[in-house]
């Protein structure tokens, strides 16, 4: 609107120094004479040339320059680190079963230590006759221990060179009673191998027999076999069944197998 109304402006100026113009040429022709009908020679009258118009040309605004941002500081980037390289799981073994180890007779009281009264040697079996030693099997009492609490035999079957022997069983009697038999010798949950055990009444006293009576050769199925018999003399008081005592309530025999 501003730039129309300087344009109207010049416009109107321009047209002034025209009119202007024109008009003093026609005083000055009157005065002179110039162009009447009785005058000299006509002077031709030169247009005003067109002044030309000031062009405007628009400047542009100038635009606002964007503040520059911060450019990020680049982070250090962690190496990688060494993975391990998984080993191998070794296999596990079997671990073995240890042994049970035989129980105690039910009951049965081990004897102290005597300090003041030396060991008494083991009793040694009388001397067998001829025929004893071409039995299948010898015996051989190892030890008697005092017990107040239960009475009873146990041992062990073996070979000539001292590895154990299952699969026997061991009879004990005495005169009027028939007698009882042993589980079979390395058999059982208290049994080690070629182990045994007999149990008879606390207190027992007498004189009983013990021999190996047979061999188990199937499934409750035995078979008589030739053995020496013991002669056990089981002795109870009150006085020699004491720790510190010397009494015969536990025997331990070992029978041995002589082929």
């Amino acid at each position: 609107m501003r730039f129309r109304s300087k344009q109207v402006f010049v416009i109107l100026a321009l047209s002034a120094v025209v009119a202007f113009t024109s008009l003093g040429c026609a005083v000055c022709r009157a005065i002179t004479g110039i162009g009447s009908s009785g005058g000299g020679q006509a002077v031709a009258v030169v247009p005003p040339t067109n002044t030309p118009q000031p062009t405007f040309t628009n400047t542009p605004i100038p635009t606002d320059t964007p503040i520059p941002t911060d450019t990020p500081i680049p982070t250090h980037t962690p190496l990688p680190t060494n993975t391990p390289i998984p080993t191998d799981t070794p296999v596990p073994t079997d671990t073995p079963t240890a042994t049970p180890r035989p129980a105690p007779p039910p009951e049965a009281q081990e004897p102290e230590p005597q300090p003041q009264q030396a060991e008494q040697p083991a009793e040694q079996p009388a001397a067998q006759p001829a025929e004893a030693a071409q039995k299948q099997f010898s015996g051989r009492l190892v030890r008697w221990w005092p017990n107040c609490g239960s009475t009873g035999v146990k041992g062990m079957v073996l070979e000539k060179d001292g590895s154990p022997v299952n699969g026997l069983r061991i009879k004990i009697w005495t005169d009027g009673w028939e007698g009882a038999y042993s589980l079979v010798s390395g058999v059982g949950l208290t049994y080690s191998a070629g182990q045994w055990d007999l149990l008879m009444k606390p207190g027992q006293t007498g004189n009983f027999y013990l021999t190996v009576a047979d061999w188990q050769t199937g499934a409750d199925q035995f078979s008589p076999v030739e053995s020496e018999v013991l002669n056990l003399d089981f002795n109870y008081t009150q006085d020699n069944c004491q720790p510190e005592g010397d009494g015969h309530q536990w025997a331990e025999v070992e029978f041995i197998r002589n082929w």
